[in-house]
């Protein structure tokens, strides 16, 4: 199944961010499920500052194009995508010391066990040399 992954500058200002390169301060992802040979588009992202993460199904006549167009032309920062495929649909559970960022959200759901993966940027760097690529 296929994943979008997208970087950008967080809206708002937290404290956190003076630590985060400006452009690679929050990731999210649209990831492609069949619902009876139909595509669905759902968005999952990470927001520290709720409780409960962010996931919107996406109109089936929002089609991923319109969706990374939308993305470009809202943001008055720079946006970067990286596109790949996901083998299982299986989330890892989370742990219970890890903080909930947008970055552990991603990792979670892309099944990535990498405990040093904590910024954007990393989280790019690692998804680019694992076979993810820039659109």
């Amino acid at each position: 199944m296929r994943v979008w992954v997208f970087f950008c500058h967080a809206f708002g200002n937290p404290w956190w961010s003076r630590f985060l390169d400006k452009d690679f301060s929050h990731c999210f992802m649209i990831k492609e499920q069949l619902l009876y040979d139909l595509p669905l588009y759902i968005r999952l992202e990470g927001l520290t500052h709720r409780i409960i993460n962010d996931v919107q199904l996406l109109p089936i006549e929002n089609t991923i194009e319109n969706t990374i167009n939308l993305a470009i032309t809202n943001s008055n920062w720079k946006v970067k995508i990286l596109e790949g495929t996901i083998d299982n649909d299986y989330t890892k559970p989370y742990n219970q010391f890890e903080f909930l960022t947008c970055v552990t959200l991603l990792k979670k759901t892309l099944g990535i066990n990498k405990p040093f993966i904590v910024s954007p940027k990393q989280l790019f760097k690692h998804l680019q040399t694992t076979g993810y690529k820039e659109i």
